[in-house]
């Protein structure tokens, strides 16, 4: 998020942007970013083609082939939606005309897009994830971040060794006591 304007910011920090504390805490955005949705209503906040707003990944990422060739690849949603009477338009632009083995494609792609329906009631939101009513919470991000990978015990390094009984008793108990902690 920036902090001066009261707006947001989804992009993530490359080189020498930002001083002290605010540039350390914009760095963790792409962990933070995880666990956003961003809600579309106006679209003047949230990225066409690099922001995660309609599903699981941005559009560039699903259409990968149509963001190479689209002119405002940097645009809001708000500068490529349009609405006239109650219907939404999508103006976007390429740099070239579809192919006949494009045309597959551009259909998925618009009736992905025209199957959208932002609510106009309100700004555009970000959507925490982890909590059922959309806010941030710091447990709920603290929970997120401390969860342990699912590790296997290694059993079979121990037991299929052909090794003295006491050294692979003592082999087990070296190994529980060091995964111990994760398991717990």
């Amino acid at each position: 998020m920036v902090v001066y304007g009261g707006d947001w910011c989804t992009r993530d920090v490359r080189g020498a942007y930002g001083v002290g504390l605010w540039k350390h805490i914009r760095k963790g955005w792409g962990v933070f970013n995880r666990y956003v949705q961003l809600q579309l209503s106006v679209g003047s906040r949230i990225k066409f083609w690099g922001d995660v707003w309609c599903g699981n990944r941005a559009l560039q990422e699903l259409y990968p082939s149509l963001f190479q060739i689209a002119r405002e690849k940097d645009a809001t949603v708000s500068e490529i939606m349009e609405i006239a009477g109650g219907q939404i338009l999508w103006n976007i632009n390429f740099t070239k005309e579809a192919h006949d083995w494009e045309i597959s494609s551009f259909a998925d792609f618009y009736g992905f897009l025209y199957s959208i329906r932002p609510n106009r009631q309100q700004e555009d939101v970000m959507w925490w994830t982890l909590t059922g009513k959309g806010t941030f919470s710091v447990c709920s991000f603290y929970k997120a971040l401390t969860q342990v990978p699912n590790t296997q015990y290694p059993w079979r390094k121990i037991w299929r060794h052909k090794a003295l009984p006491k050294f692979l008793s003592l082999y087990g108990l070296l190994l529980w006591e060091r995964f111990l902690p994760l398991i717990i």
